[in-house]
């Protein structure tokens, strides 16, 4: 089906255009109801005012979640060559992740999500099941919460720098860090890492 003869299929009624005159016509005939658009719909390639090189490392290294969260608004291209959704909280709840923006929350199937999660405020993970936390890293994008909480985890060095960097409260309970050689990490080192840390609940 052309282009032209979808557009026009969309029109939420047709036979009063038919009567427009014909510049009126033109006009309602490109018009799109909003119910009709769809974040995970097609998309087309933009024409850029830049390089492609520039275009491709804006779109693959996002740096700031905020201009992030506001360019795939802008444009589901960019959503597409790299899906990234931005989200305020991450928390376990009894049997299952839920995740909040906005005021809105709901449940968080890992296996079926494509996506990777950026968290900007809270990571709650107290009384998730221990291999669950090192599961779902691969699914994070980037942790820049504030508030990190985990309880009777057992999980990597390296997972905890991932999930810490930008922490300033932190609940830390019956958990054990382990180095890549195995062995357990102080809490010496633990606090070292944390610059922004403003409390910590042991």
């Amino acid at each position: 089906m052309r282009r032209s003869a979808r557009i026009a299929g969309l029109t939420p009624n047709p036979t009063s255009i038919s009567t427009m005159p014909n510049r009126k016509r033109k006009v309602a005939e490109i018009i799109v109801p909003v119910k009709q658009l769809h974040f995970h719909g097609p998309y087309i390639r933009q024409n850029w005012p830049f390089r492609d090189s520039l275009i491709n490392y804006t779109t693959k290294t996002p740096s700031n979640s905020k201009a992030w969260q506001k360019l795939i608004k802008s444009c589901k291209y960019v959503f597409a060559k790299n899906p990234i959704l931005v989200i305020e909280n991450l928390w376990w709840d009894e049997e299952d992740w839920y995740a909040s923006s906005n005021n809105d929350a709901g449940p968080v199937d890992f296996t079926k999500i494509s996506s990777k999660l950026w968290i900007t405020d809270k990571f709650n993970a107290t009384c998730a099941p221990p291999e669950n936390v090192s599961l779902i890293i691969p699914k994070i994008y980037k942790c820049d919460a504030k508030y990190l909480s985990l309880m009777n985890d057992v999980i990597s060095y390296k997972d905890f720098l991932f999930l810490s960097s930008n922490v300033e409260d932190t609940v830390l309970r019956e958990n054990i860090v382990k180095n890549s050689d195995g062995s357990i990490v102080s809490l010496e080192k633990l606090i070292a890492v944390l610059p922004k840390i403003k409390s910590i609940f042991l």
